[in-house]
């Protein structure tokens, strides 16, 4: 597993998908597609893959999306409160695709990854709460 500081994050292409641009030491930076390993987003458009979470979360598909697209600005806001130059790229490995798949740093206890997963799931948790209330009410 590499480690990089990453300079900066150009933009986000999906909930758990980020391009950025990393510092390869000596002044060398290099454009790279990172998802982030051990979390899948939930689709911020309706599509096929969208409809297919809505069916296995047992939710409708604007709440799969709405979700989708809070986990998106969620990213974009923890992304943006923490600076240039402040994240860290762990690189587990790279597809034929050249994506980047690894863990994103936001201090050493704290990763971008886990805490994504958590706030969807918890997102998911309300959601389904919501969905009991609205059967039973």
């Amino acid at each position: 597993m590499y480690k990089y500081f990453i300079k900066k994050v150009l933009h986000m292409v999906k909930g758990d998908m980020i391009e950025c641009l990393v510092d390869l030491g000596f002044g060398i930076y290099h454009r790279v597609v990172v998802k982030l390993a051990g979390f899948n987003a939930l689709e911020p458009i309706k599509n096929y893959r969208a409809r297919k979470q809505a069916q296995q979360l047992g939710l409708d598909l604007d709440t799969v999306v709405s979700i989708g697209r809070n986990i998106k600005d969620i990213l974009s806001e923890t992304i943006g409160s923490a600076g240039d130059g402040k994240l860290i790229l762990e690189s587990k490995h790279v597809d034929d695709k050249h994506t980047c798949y690894g863990i994103v740093r936001l201090s050493e206890s704290s990763t971008l990854n886990e805490y994504l997963r958590e706030t969807q799931e918890r997102l998911i948790h309300v959601a389904l709460l919501r969905r009991d209330q609205k059967k039973t009410g």
